[in-house]
């Protein structure tokens, strides 16, 4: 999370906005996290090609 990078521990935990910040981006990577398997069920043929194929993925995050 980049509004921490440069944080020191005791800036962050005097810091209740970030505090509350880094909490809601975990728990939004979390509910995410938990979507996967419904995605895998949605698009199993699209997932496979990129588990056969890397470069996909690399031209996806190039983008």
């Amino acid at each position: 999370m980049q509004f921490v990078k440069n944080m020191t521990f005791a800036e962050f935990e005097k810091d209740r906005k970030t505090i509350f910040a880094s909490n809601r981006a975990i728990q939004i990577t979390g509910e995410a996290a938990k979507k996967i398997p419904e995605i895998m069920v949605m698009m199993p043929p699209i997932l496979e090609d990129l588990q056969e194929d890397d470069s996909c993925l690399l031209k996806i995050s190039s983008n």
